[in-house]
């Protein structure tokens, strides 16, 4: 029985998709045989695909760069959503662990990915996250319209409060677990951060002393 022969672009997608364990194991320190073995392939293959090893972990750490900022799995079940709550829920487990799993990545490859930025030169680097970015909150304003008529900013406010908030659970920041659980941001997204009051009146504001 023959085997099927991948095509190189094939090739190279099934050994991207199958290093992201080893990768954060070992980080930069990762060989390219552990690598190979993570892919199933000798190494002469992966350095046929890729070059070299740096070259493979660059092209692996923008592949999940993109994929960190990819809705697809939402936009797919945009019909299944009969709250914004429920949306919000969706786009936030999403985001959190598909960024959340990106910046474990890119602490482990920090020194390689900031070489690697500095040789596309920086402007170019921070053009590409702005763009990647920008195209992250439009998706997010995109799903929030349906439900524009039931929220008190613009979508696109709402996207960008999504985004930010999201990410920022994202990371540990430093800390041993991330400081936002998922019920926290969900609730600080859908309902804010002030606790509601049957029958009170809202608290004043406080006095600001001008000189």
């Amino acid at each position: 029985m023959t085997r099927c022969r991948l095509s190189a672009d094939d090739r190279r997608e099934q050994i991207l998709s199958s290093i992201g364990p080893v990768v954060l194991e070992h980080g930069v320190m990762v060989t390219s045989r552990q690598l190979a073995d993570a892919a199933g392939v000798a190494e002469g293959t992966l350095f046929r695909a890729f070059g070299d090893k740096d070259s493979l972990l660059v092209a692996f750490a923008e592949r999940e760069g993109c994929r960190a900022f990819d809705l697809s799995s939402v936009e797919l079940r945009r019909n299944e959503f009969l709250t914004v709550s429920e949306l919000v829920r969706a786009m936030i487990e999403a985001i959190v662990d598909q960024l959340g799993h990106y910046m474990e990545l890119t602490m482990a490859l920090g020194p390689l990915i900031h070489a690697a930025q500095r040789g596309c030169g920086e402007k170019n680097a921070v053009e590409v996250h702005n763009q990647r970015f920008g195209d992250f909150n439009q998706r997010i304003a995109s799903l929030l319209e349906p439900f524009a008529h039931e929220m008190s900013v613009s979508t696109t406010a709402a996207a960008a409060a999504i985004a930010t908030v999201a990410v920022t659970a994202s990371s540990s920041w430093g800390q041993v677990a991330r400081p936002l659980s998922l019920d926290d941001t969900h609730r600080i997204l859908v309902h804010g951060l002030m606790a509601e009051q049957s029958g009170s009146s809202p608290a004043p504001s406080p006095k600001l002393d001008h000189p």
